[in-house]
């Protein structure tokens, strides 16, 4: 645990995914009582349902002729957004074979070349817009005098699987970004968490009400991203108050929500046809994954409806397009695997390493 210097600081946490960032933040004072942070909900948008939630696209366009930068939810249907950027921190041979070659990473690579950016340098770009933009909403809530007079404490989550090369590249990318300019209050801390250590420590306060849970107990924390699948366990060490230690190292793999998305997209490009999918609009065909997919069948899924009916662009002859809830199923399946195996091997090694008789809190 960091801790928070000066007698006033506004702690700010950056939680940069591969397909979505969240924000969050709390003005801290010495002695203060624990509170539950503010987190960031209003983001420009250029569709709708979008301008207020909880975390916003990891998606950045750059304008080569205005010079315009449009980032989250607030870029143009009618272009192509760099997004994945955040995996071109890593050396190629650190990524799995699988996504080393996979459409994702290569039109990253194809687009980063073509505007003559570095990962870091757009990673940095992407954070300077965010960061204009948090700041500005901080500002509105709690007064620019207010903020501008406080000293500034960042935490950036990365990923636990994350080598300190990638950690090193972040740490330049929030300096391009301006999150580590001087101010007058005093120098900007930065500091970093691991996800799944971030996402267990945002899990404690709701064990405080759990009357199973017990001294010896473990329970494992799960960060389900949309790149990167964490996963961490804690032995519990004291009640009250409660007191954890970690029991069993942090793991995690490539294999976040947005493999499914790759997936639904690919048994879209099946069912239709691959010339027919790819003479679609690439604009209309974003706003039905939007409509259609990621505000739809995507959140909604549980097996019980057996087919979906979904409009393809007016273009398109068809019109419309069926599926069924077992084809649904299966675009979940290869994901969710690897998921339960990352689970599994946490169970196995906390029963590897603990005494008899200790059980997993669930």
């Amino acid at each position: 645990m960091t801790s928070i210097p000066g007698k006033s600081t506004l702690v700010i946490g950056i939680d940069f995914g591969t397909t979505y960032t969240g924000v969050s933040w709390l003005l801290c004072k010495k002695n203060m009582p624990v509170r539950e942070p503010e987190v960031v909900t209003h983001w420009l948008s250029a569709l709708s349902k979008n301008n207020d939630r909880t975390k916003v696209p990891s998606k950045i366009h750059f304008d080569k002729e205005t010079g315009e930068v449009k980032w989250g939810y607030n870029i143009p249907t009618d272009v192509e957004p760099i997004q994945w950027f955040k995996l071109l921190l890593l050396n190629e041979q650190d990524l799995p074979a699988n996504l080393r070659h996979s459409s994702h990473i290569q039109a990253a690579r194809t687009m980063a070349v073509n505007l003559g950016k570095t990962a870091v340098e757009l990673v940095g770009d992407y954070l300077k817009v965010l960061w204009e933009h948090v700041i500005t909403e901080i500002k509105d809530e709690k007064g620019a005098s207010l903020v501008d007079g406080t000293k500034f404490h960042v935490i950036l989550s990365v990923p636990a699987i994350w080598k300190d090369y990638a950690r090193d590249r972040m740490h330049q990318a929030a300096e391009r970004a301006g999150i580590l300019e001087d101010r007058l209050p005093g120098k900007t801390s930065l500091d970093f968490i691991s996800e799944p250590e971030a996402a267990a420590l945002a899990t404690l306060p709701d064990l405080d009400n759990r009357d199973d849970l017990a001294v010896g107990d473990n329970f494992v924390v799960l960060d389900a991203g949309g790149g990167t699948v964490d996963i961490i366990s804690y032995k519990v060490q004291k009640l009250e108050p409660l007191t954890v230690s970690e029991c069993v190292e942090g793991d995690g793999a490539l294999c976040g929500s947005t493999f499914v998305d790759r997936a639904f997209e690919d048994l879209m490009e099946q069912r239709v046809g691959r010339m027919s999918w790819k003479l679609m609009d690439s604009s209309a065909v974003r706003k039905m994954m939007n409509s259609e997919w990621e505000h739809g069948i995507k959140k909604d899924f549980d097996g019980s409806q057996e087919k979906y009916c979904i409009d393809l662009p007016k273009r398109n002859k068809r019109g419309q397009l069926n599926i069924t809830a077992d084809e649904v199923r299966h675009v979940f399946e290869p994901v969710l695997s690897q998921i339960y195996g990352l689970l599994q091997k946490q169970l196995d090694d906390i029963e590897s390493c603990s005494d008899e008789g200790t059980k997993v809190s669930q």
